[in-house]
């Protein structure tokens, strides 16, 4: 694994100082795509391809929380990884098996799977703008892409319409 990657954490408020090193071979961090930081600093996300998801680390024990892989870990290698303003949400590209996953960033499970096939193949960065995220794409042209999926944070809806067994048309 010649791309596996060690992640260094250090106290930066004074003068920064090493906290300790979280082992990339222990862990199977192999092309580490990403790493999002929560709003209080207490834990950070990561997104490895090697173990297809995206997990959530202790900032003062380094120890892995929890992991947010899908259903099958053969699906997806997550490049990138961002976590909402509030905390509530963390959403990662290429996870299971969608472009765009957001999870419940507290309880783990997922809210939306997004496909976007103009943009499949990774991302390079993602970001969180009040309830939108916002996905930047470099392609092998050189060209940049931004997708923007608004209100992602809303509820999905259940709502179904069932229209009335019969009804009248009003003609004149």
């Amino acid at each position: 694994m010649g791309n596996t990657s060690h992640l260094f954490v250090y106290d930066v408020s004074g003068t920064p100082t090493l906290r300790g090193k979280i082992d990339g071979f222990a862990y199977d961090l192999d092309r580490l795509g990403g790493l999002a930081v929560t709003p209080d600093g207490s834990k950070f996300f990561s997104a490895a391809s090697a173990e297809r998801g995206t997990e959530l680390w202790d900032a003062n024990s380094l120890e892995r929380i929890r992991s947010y892989a899908g259903e099958s870990a053969a699906e997806g290698s997550p490049t990138s990884v961002a976590i909402s303003p509030d905390g509530a949400y963390v959403v990662a590209w290429e996870a299971d098996g969608a472009d765009l996953v957001m999870y419940d960033a507290v309880t783990g499970p997922t809210i939306h799977a997004l496909d976007n096939l103009a943009l499949a193949g990774g991302t390079d960065r993602l970001a969180f703008s009040g309830t939108d995220v916002f996905a930047v794409k470099t392609t092998s042209s050189r060209r940049l892409h931004l997708w923007r999926v608004e209100d992602i944070t809303f509820p999905a809806s259940a709502l179904t319409l069932t229209p009335p067994s019969g009804g009248v048309v009003n003609h004149r």
